[in-house]
């Protein structure tokens, strides 16, 4: 985790209220522009939330899709999220099933929360098959 990212973490879980602010917006855009891969999977969390800035689902998309294509895993998970559910896409379970699992082999501290999200998108690729 960068140094942007690891502060802004830590002062958003100590004011939870900064994290909805427009200062968090232009400060990850800063970071995202600099090339900070979670600064822009937490973009595109903002833009999905409708966090900080309008809900746009199609710009979540392509941030989530930046985010994933660096490696890194929240960029993974938000745009396996929005595979699973088809917001701001074409609904695909494989993709998102393949995506949650790139996240969860990425980071084996939140692992208890993608494999819940791969299970369950397991279950919709066994369904369709």
């Amino acid at each position: 985790m960068g140094s942007f990212s690891h502060n802004l973490l830590i002062h958003a879980l100590q004011h939870p209220c900064w994290v909805g602010n427009t200062a968090c917006f232009v400060a990850c855009r800063q970071a995202a522009d600099g090339g900070d891969a979670d600064a822009v999977a937490h973009l595109g969390h903002m833009y999905a939330n409708g966090v900080g800035v309008d809900q746009n689902n199609e710009t979540a998309s392509q941030l989530f899709q930046a985010a994933a294509d660096a490696g890194n895993p929240n960029g993974q998970f938000g745009l396996g999220y929005m595979h699973l559910t088809g917001h701001g896409m074409e609904q695909n379970h494989r993709a998102a099933f393949k995506l949650f699992q790139r996240a969860s082999e990425a980071v084996s501290m939140s692992r208890h929360v993608n494999v819940c999200a791969l299970k369950h998108a397991s279950s919709m690729v066994e369904a369709t098959i």
